[in-house]
């Protein structure tokens, strides 16, 4: 029985030393119309038109970053991260998802920001750094965002990451538009 303990231990340690990723998971988002590449630390990605590209076994700490434009900064990365490679606009919204609509809603109180000219007002954060932190987003900014979803609480709140173009083309957001 010790023998199987110790097996079972020396396995486990090795599997978590093994899916160790070695640096932080790294979003790179090319909302154009036309391929990308950008660098980190010399290290090439080519990003097709509208692809988010996952980099599982990305960076962390202070990073060389050649962006779209050919511009290089230094960069810091500190978490999972959402890079923007080409100095676009994108926006965060938070959306409450709730059992009944009695149930007290746990956003915080709506604020006023300016896209693409227009004010609107609500749980909105806009982003224009090349790097923008995890926090608590749902970077897939190429999946829509769901009308329903299955929770095991009064409610959730998911803080969603739009492209501008797509913020600006969701009806939904037509509703907070000053």
């Amino acid at each position: 029985m010790k023998k199987q303990i110790l097996v079972l231990t020396v396995f486990i340690s090795l599997l978590f030393t093994s899916c160790g990723s070695g640096g932080e998971l790294l979003w790179l988002d090319n909302p154009t119309d036309e391929p990308i590449s950008v660098e980190i630390d010399g290290k090439k990605y080519d990003i097709a038109p509208g692809e988010l590209k996952r980099v599982p076994d990305g960076t962390s700490g202070k990073q060389k970053f050649k962006g779209a434009d050919g511009k290089e900064v230094e960069i810091d990365i500190n978490g999972v991260s959402f890079i923007n490679c080409t100095n676009s606009t994108y926006i965060e919204c938070a959306v409450e998802y709730s059992i009944s609509p009695n149930t007290p809603s746990k956003l915080p109180e709506p604020v006023e920001v300016e896209i693409a000219g227009d004010k609107y007002t609500g749980n909105f954060k806009v982003y224009t750094d090349v790097v923008i932190p995890h926090g608590n987003i749902h970077y897939k900014v190429t999946e829509p965002l769901k009308d329903e979803i299955t929770i095991s609480q009064n409610s959730t709140i998911i803080n969603k990451m739009y492209r501008i173009k797509d913020f600006l083309a969701d009806s939904d957001m037509k509703d907070y538009k000053n």
